[in-house]
């Protein structure tokens, strides 16, 4: 299934920490996650995610990467900030 970050949804940063901003709520990102919304943007599947993730961060870990990127996934789509795009 491919995401992708929902129309409106901005990107933002304030005194080094980033937010997701919509009109109703602001959501705090850590530097990794920050880095899945910019691959979000162009839309990708958690596969792709995992993979760009483990190549620019090199780590070896795909079962914690995997687990950390799908919990990142569900919190993002449950506060509707990303939304499935068609394939």
């Amino acid at each position: 299934m491919i995401f992708k970050a929902r129309p409106g949804v901005i990107l933002t940063s304030v005194c080094d920490r980033y937010y997701l901003v919509t009109a109703k709520s602001r959501t705090e990102l850590n530097e990794t996650a920050v880095f899945c919304w910019k691959q979000l943007e162009k839309g990708c599947s958690t596969e792709q995610l995992q993979k760009a993730v483990l190549e620019e961060y090199e780590t070896g870990e795909a079962e914690e990467t995997d687990q950390e990127i799908s919990e990142l996934i569900s919190r993002l789509y449950k506060n509707r900030l990303i939304i499935k795009a068609e394939e």
